[in-house]
């Protein structure tokens, strides 16, 4: 992927901001997203996402969330989406 995105900073003020997973949970999702229309294969399915949409998983997000995390920051799978 490539791109950027911005942030406001008003994020400052939204109860998130206190959080550091949540955050990074939040901030991965935006990151994820996509920006445009476009078709993604999901199995055997062709689907059609939106701006704003992504596809994912429990297992798939967790590892993505816990990659470069040191291990006693490490969340179990069902943490994130939890959280989500």
């Amino acid at each position: 992927m490539a791109g950027w995105i911005s942030l406001h900073r008003k994020l400052m003020d939204n109860p998130i901001y206190s959080n550091a997973f949540m955050l990074k949970l939040w901030i991965h999702c935006l990151m994820k997203a996509s920006h445009k229309e476009h078709k993604h294969l999901v199995g055997n399915q062709m689907v059609k996402l939106e701006p704003g949409q992504f596809v994912t998983g429990r297992h798939a997000l967790a590892d993505e969330f816990n990659k470069g995390a040191r291990r006693d920051e490490v969340v179990s799978s069902i943490t994130p989406w939890r959280w989500l």
